[in-house]
């Protein structure tokens, strides 16, 4: 992460009008055209590293999912409501929904090459599919479509075509839950959470010119998409880096 870092403040220079994910300082530093993200992919080595990276860094109660099982009303839905996890790798995210309310249908959406080496668990009615987020959602009418640290990846035009993506499959009282950072003032969080955050929010300008978005930033995203995207709050869980967004599709 050293090179990027070294590198971001000259990529403005280069790229005064930066929107894309390969104008950062990783480019830079490595001299590609590829984000960050495509790079990995083509360097097992790197990937495990950085992966390895991640599970360290992830690993504390602040990341835990039970701020999202315990946080959000997922058991209010009914029996046999379908959630969608989009973007949700091998789905860490839906087994630990799908385990606490297993009267659930989780679908977790991920990228070809990781939904063939996703296992599905006996007990809980949890399935892969592969789907790219940035194309037309198939899976139509579904109770909950959602998103776990996902959009922070993105620079802020990629967020409006992911959600804008999911129009086509909306019917009405669809929800939209988005578990991701919402950057606060500053001194509102604890010293080392505040830092934590800010930290991520100078690592995704340096690999992929994204950025954590505060509460009016989110919800500009969201209208920047469609005005139907009718936000309803956020809550930020005790003790979690992450807060809970969620929007109703209103037609």
């Amino acid at each position: 992460m050293w090179p990027a870092a070294q590198n971001t403040v000259d990529a403005p220079v280069k790229w005064p009008q930066a929107s894309e994910p390969n104008q950062t300082g990783f480019s830079l530093a490595f001299d590609t055209d590829e984000s960050f993200y495509a790079a990995l992919g083509e360097d097992p080595e790197r990937a495990r590293r950085f992966g390895g990276a991640m599970s360290w860094f992830t690993q504390g109660d602040e990341y835990s999912l039970r701020h999202l099982t315990d946080g959000y009303p997922l058991g209010a839905l009914g029996s046999g409501s379908t959630v969608v996890d989009l973007g949700g790798s091998y789905g860490e995210t839906a087994f630990a929904v799908a385990w606490k309310f297993p009267d659930l249908h989780l679908i977790v959406q991920e990228l070809p090459e990781v939904v063939a080496n996703s296992k599905e668990e006996e007990g809980v009615d949890v399935k892969f599919m592969a789907h790219d987020f940035f194309r037309e959602q198939p899976v139509r009418g579904a109770d909950v479509y959602m998103y776990r640290w996902t959009f922070h990846n993105w620079p802020d035009k990629y967020c409006v075509q992911i959600l804008r993506a999911l129009i086509s499959a909306l019917e009405r009282g669809a929800r939209v839950v988005v578990m991701d950072s919402v950057m606060p003032p500053p001194s509102v969080l604890p010293d080392d959470m505040d830092k934590n955050m800010r930290a991520v929010d100078l690592t995704m300008l340096e690999i992929e010119n994204a950025r954590e978005q505060d509460l009016e930033e989110w919800k500009s995203l969201f209208l920047q998409a469609d005005s139907r995207f009718a936000f309803q709050g956020v809550k930020q869980p005790p003790g979690s880096y992450l807060a809970i967004l969620e929007c109703i599709w209103q037609v």
